[in-house]
């Protein structure tokens, strides 16, 4: 019997290119074993081009073999840039965005905001860029954890800033702001920031109780949060935990996939990418492509509304 395999327009790769952040979100999960250890990939200019390489083949959509093809279709590839926060990179950040867009990939950036000189020097080889604004609030943010460590934060007129200078380097950057609904912030509006920003896309999740239980809410307050900015409703995309759930493809900053496993049981990892190969690797951790495929709805004119 044939069984339908949804289509997406594009697999997104997540790449958490290094674990230190210069804030100290409480409900942060970014945080890999044995990574104090070993140095992290993006250090190295050819085991980076190895990595991106072996991932763009093993990803292509022309590539038969690949395992996922059975549960879904898709035309191109992304690589997301992920951490801790990437623009501690610095420079390295441009080159390795230029590099995976050279080898096919469209690239997108996840960013606590906070180096907006970085994020400009790498906007013009980004598709997408993804800014965390959980508060317009400079006291929620410091509650959360969302500062530096002189205890600065992200305004909302600093990310209004990154979003008009990116645009006017690259006009078709699709921008999206991702929140994170704790209890910090589960009671506040943020309309008016997002009218201001003027985001293509905005991801409310729901903040998951990985490492501890400080800021955890319950779905009734998740819902009023959601329900509150239902105006907004064509722009959002929704995750509660059960959503997150083994339904993303990460690379941690030592080139192994990994997966978010369920409760307290934080990660689960592959064998290095580049000793083994991409696709043993892959088949090293568990998927559900279902899920996988769920986060990726078309909208109405057949473009993809994650």
């Amino acid at each position: 019997m044939h069984h339908f395999v949804p289509e997406i327009e594009e697999l997104v790769i997540n790449w958490h290119v290094t674990e230190p952040c210069n804030f100290r979100c409480g409900y942060c999960f970014a945080a890999w074993e044995g990574a104090t250890s070993k140095r992290e990939l993006w250090k190295d200019k050819r085991e980076t081009g190895r990595l991106l390489s072996s991932l763009y083949s093993f990803f292509d959509p022309e590539n038969p073999s690949s395992p996922l093809r059975e549960h879904l279709h898709w035309r191109g590839v992304r690589l997301s840039l992920a951490g801790g926060e990437p623009t501690l990179l610095g420079g390295r950040l441009t080159e390795i965005a230029g590099q995976a867009k050279s080898l096919g990939f469209r690239v997108s950036l996840i960013t606590n905001g906070s180096r907006p000189n970085v994020i400009v020097a790498a906007a013009e080889h980004l598709d997408m860029i993804g800014i965390s604004v959980d508060s317009p609030n400079q006291e929620t943010n410091r509650t959360i954890g969302r500062v530096g460590p002189t205890g600065t934060s992200v305004s909302g007129d600093d990310a209004m800033d990154i979003v008009a200078q990116v645009r006017s380097i690259n006009p078709n950057i699709v921008v999206k702001i991702n929140t994170v609904v704790s209890s910090a912030n589960a009671g506040e509006n943020l309309s008016n920031l997002i009218l201001r920003l003027r985001p293509n896309r905005w991801k409310i999740m729901r903040v998951l109780p990985v490492l501890s239980d400080a800021l955890i809410i319950d779905t009734n307050a998740f819902r009023a949060f959601v329900d509150r900015h239902r105006s907004f409703q064509h722009l959002m995309t929704i995750e509660d935990n059960a959503d997150m759930e083994r339904s993303y493809v990460m690379v941690d900053p030592h080139g192994r996939f990994f997966q978010n496993g369920t409760g307290k049981q934080a990660y689960g990892y592959s064998r290095p990418i580049l000793e083994i190969g991409a696709k043993v690797a892959f088949g090293d951790i568990e998927l559900r492509p279902e899920g996988f495929a769920a986060r990726y709805p078309k909208s109405q004119d057949g473009s993809v509304a994650q």
